[in-house]
């Protein structure tokens, strides 16, 4: 898919690090809500095979189900049905959140009015805005505002036709029931057509919670091969080639908060953009910086990808949470200033 417009210059990128300041979770937790949900249906192979210790792994643990045929139909249908759940119980916790939320208080208006929304694009000249995220949540969608432009997830419809990012009142509108995504044959020009606004693009590269396609069959890239599922899918193949080309456009700044640098189709992209294009990476994480150096290298080097491309590229490291730097009811912190300076924001 070839874009026939120059991308606003600051793009984001978020993983589920992000959510988890508003109580989505982590591996680790869903690990263990996985564990609890699949114990109490009494599914013990796959019980025993999480408690192993390349079981923590979730997604190993998902893949080989879901592919190894000494698994059968009703222990596959088990452990979606389970992680299904999952999903719904973050959604509702997600759904609930606001500023005074116990654990996560950010104030909404400072981060989405005083951070979020300079991601943007703009219309004169048209440079739409990008934010990308593996996150399969709907926290944006029912959370975030980013100002009068017309902010849309690339081509997909809203359920019962509302508006993405509250663009049609409360976050209940926004739901679990299924958006409308086009057929195989309507994809390319639906997606086409919606790049071709200024506004911000939502462009969730691993699909979402609550997508489905006509054939009735959910869309979520879940488990190890991941690529290889992408390109089987019209919709994230498209996601996937938005991505490259924007970040393998020259003169590119991207900040990433909250994905962890393990998938190997997002740091190969990450990879050439860094080493033939010149991306400037920036990255908030609460991590001190030696420790995300060893972070970095350690899950990095294990997929076999070049740990130090990444780490040669980052330009700004920021060791906040969005909490320290959005409190509510208080002005932001001076580190937000500085972090839109660095960013060109």
């Amino acid at each position: 898919m070839v874009m026939n417009f120059q991308a606003k210059q600051q793009i984001l990128l978020t993983g589920a690090g992000f959510t988890h300041n508003f109580g989505g979770f982590l591996a680790e937790q869903f690990w263990a809500e996985l564990l609890n949900k699949l114990s109490l249906i009494n599914h013990i192979r796959i019980v025993k095979l999480l408690k192993q210790d390349e079981g923590f792994d979730f997604e190993h643990v998902y893949s080989l189900v879901m592919n190894v045929a000494s698994y059968d139909d009703d222990q596959r249908k088990g452990l979606q049905s389970a992680v299904r759940q999952c999903f719904s119980e973050m959604h509702e916790i997600l759904k609930a959140w606001d500023s005074r939320s116990h654990g996560y208080r950010i104030d909404r208006a400072l981060l989405d009015n005083g951070f979020l929304r300079r991601f943007v694009g703009d219309p004169y000249p048209k440079n739409p805005g990008f934010i990308f995220t593996t996150n399969q949540d709907l926290f944006l969608e029912m959370h975030g505002g980013f100002g009068a432009y017309d902010n849309i997830i690339p081509g997909v419809s809203p359920p019962n036709g509302d508006r993405w990012f509250l663009g049609g009142g409360s976050t209940s509108s926004i739901s679990l029931k299924g958006a409308d995504i086009p057929s195989k044959d309507a994809i390319e020009a639906r997606v086409s057509k919606d790049l071709g606004t200024a506004g911000l693009h939502y462009v969730k590269l691993h699909g979402s919670c609550n997508w489905y396609y006509p054939d009735g069959l959910e869309r979520m890239i879940l488990g190890y091969g991941k690529q290889q599922q992408i390109q089987a899918d019209p919709l994230l193949s498209s996601y996937h080639q938005i991505f490259r080309e924007v970040l393998c456009s020259d003169n590119r700044k991207l900040l990433v908060i909250g994905y962890g640098f393990r998938d190997r189709h997002i740091n190969n992209v990450l990879i050439e953009a860094i080493k033939d294009h010149s991306l400037e990476l920036y990255v908030l994480s609460p991590m001190n910086p030696r420790a995300f150096k060893n972070y970095l290298f350690s899950v990095v080097s294990k997929k076999q990808l070049r740990a130090e491309t990444i780490w040669d590229g980052i330009e700004g490291y920021f060791p906040y949470r969005l909490a320290e730097l959005f409190p509510t009811a208080e002005r932001p912190s001076r580190a937000v200033a500085q972090i839109i300076k660095v960013l060109g924001l």
